[in-house]
């Protein structure tokens, strides 16, 4: 019998002990706290009533509420007290409890259950299961790797050492566009540790090695900014502007934006590998060949595996061409098909794939229900609770309340300027916590500071989402990174210099990127 007590029950950090008391400390003591002075004033210019009168006691009580869930989330998100998971859930638990009553349409707005959890049923929740179930069935029948080995099996690939970590970095990038990035890592890392060895890389010491392990976890990282479902934190900037009523992001709007600052991104990542870990590596035939030959082993292409690729150009081609529909179709069929957006067409090429048969004697389709261990289930939650702790935060006024005070004391910089500071902020933070739970606090914020310094907020807002995966410095920064340090071949100071060159590389990229491009696509505004 395997003892798993400490697997499943791993013993608490210092630092997580002490969020773990901290969080609900922090959360009391703002609830029982007096109500500060500019809440009532808040509440009482939004509701246009005196201070002294209820409705404006009740709406600034509501803010100091959410102030304390906030604070609450925020440490124990920092922390990793518990779960970032199990944190989301902590507004749809604790807004109804703590009597949380925000202002919408003109009136008052108690936060109950329904109005709680709402948000944890966002259609950007559904978009990412319909993602995990493509890209789980891609790794389900090996669809990814026959990909990848065919790519890296062409003669023209296998020539230089800088040729071949372009290639590798390249096919990494593209499937992180549709597919985790540490889905994307766990499958390349093999691979590029086959063609180490065929190449007598010892870790430690081989420069290519080290450059190889950087390029696989950077990459994608980098290829996860392309696409809408590329990244946690891209589906919850889409996620919080549409439940805001301020951007409707489509597909193709976001690929406008991020494959551009994404090409460029990977580019310069390579030819920063190239000059850091300069490398006198010679590819020989040997290498080719093994990889041809793992090619070889895969045998044929099998039916599951051409029903899958089927079913994922088709939902592509639907996601990239769902703006153009109106003008593309008859306006009868245009209207009829108007309200299947984009989470629809994920979910109907996931349906695909649960119920077209591929075997005549037993009827089995690509996916059954045990394939839901492909979806990353905490991540979805981690949606819910951000777009509810957001809604939260502006329905109370605690977003106005923190963008105020921000420009209190920072002034009102010039747009670039804060731009480039709030890119930096969030990238260098996503070094020690989570994306999602960084871009889950920084968005609402921003929506609030951006008008007060003269940005878009969706401009503003989509840069954080993008910032938040460039985390290039430390192991324990993202997953991919971590894959890649388990094989040896580089030091953590060697990842954290070039990390850290990398990550002003990435924000000069963003921020230069993002404002060239906004000027001549933009976004369209809900």
């Amino acid at each position: 019998m395997k003892d798993t007590a400490v697997r499943d029950h791993p013993e608490r950090s210092l630092s997580q002990k002490v969020g773990l008391l901290l969080g609900p400390v922090a959360l009391l003591a703002i609830v029982f706290a007096p109500t500060p002075q500019t809440f009532l004033e808040m509440a009482s210019e939004r509701v246009g009533l005196p201070i002294d009168h209820a409705d404006t006691i009740e709406l600034a009580r509501g803010a100091q509420m959410t102030l304390a869930i906030l604070a609450h989330m925020v440490i124990w998100w920092l922390t990793e007290a518990t779960p970032l998971a199990v944190t989301a859930l902590l507004p749809g638990l604790l807004l109804p409890l703590l009597h949380v009553t925000g202002w919408e349409k003109g009136r008052l707005f108690p936060y109950d259950n329904r109005a709680a959890f709402e948000p944890y049923a966002s259609p950007i929740i559904y978009l990412f299961l319909a993602g995990f179930l493509l890209a789980g069935a891609m790794r389900k029948t090996g669809l990814d790797r026959r990909i990848t080995l065919t790519v890296l099996s062409q003669r023209s690939v296998m020539r230089t050492p800088g040729r071949v970590l372009l290639v590798m970095m390249g096919v990494s990038a593209f499937l992180s566009m549709w597919i985790s990035n540490t889905a994307t890592t766990a499958m390349m890392l093999p691979i590029a540790l086959m063609v180490l060895r065929e190449l007598r890389q010892t870790p430690g010491k081989s420069r290519f090695g080290a450059a190889m392990m950087l390029g696989i976890a950077w990459a994608s990282s980098i290829g996860g900014l392309a696409t809408l479902i590329g990244s946690p934190p891209n589906g919850i900037v889409v996620g919080i502007l549409r439940d805001r009523g301020i951007a409707e992001i489509d597909f193709v709007a976001w690929m406008r934006i991020g494959l551009p600052i994404s090409i460029v991104g990977l580019f310069a990542a390579w030819a920063m590998l190239m000059l850091r870990f300069r490398s006198k590596t010679h590819i020989d035939a040997t290498v080719l060949e093994s990889v041809r030959a793992a090619r070889r082993s895969l045998g044929d292409v099998r039916l599951d595996e051409k029903m899958t690729m089927g079913v994922f150009v088709l939902v592509a081609l639907l996601w990239l061409t769902q703006p153009f529909w109106p003008s593309m179709l008859p306006s009868g069929i245009a209207d009829r098909i108007a309200r299947f957006d984009i989470p629809e067409i994920g979910l109907f090429g996931v349906l695909l794939l649960f119920v077209v048969p591929i075997d005549r004697r037993d009827w089995r389709s690509v996916l059954s229900w045990r394939d839901a261990k492909y979806v990353d289930w905490g991540t979805l939650v981690l949606f819910g609770g951000g777009i509810a702790l957001s809604n939260a935060m502006f329905k109370t006024g605690l977003t106005e309340w923190a963008a105020e005070h921000f420009v209190g004391a920072m002034g009102r910089p010039s747009p670039w300027l804060c731009l480039t500071m709030l890119v930096l902020l969030v990238d260098f933070l996503t070094e020690i916590t989570s994306n999602t739970a960084v871009t889950s606090m920084m968005t609402p914020v921003l929506i609030g500071i951006a008008p007060r310094v003269g940005l878009d907020p969706t401009l503003l807002c989509i840069a954080c989402g993008l910032a938040s995966s460039l985390a290039f410095m430390l192991p324990v920064a993202t997953p991919p990174n971590a894959l890649v340090y388990a094989s040896g071949y580089f030091r953590v100071s060697d990842m954290a210099r070039a990390g850290f060159a990398m990550n002003l590389i990435g924000c000069a990229i963003l921020v230069i990127g993002i404002l060239a491009l906004w000027s001549v696509v933009g976004v369209v505004a809900g």
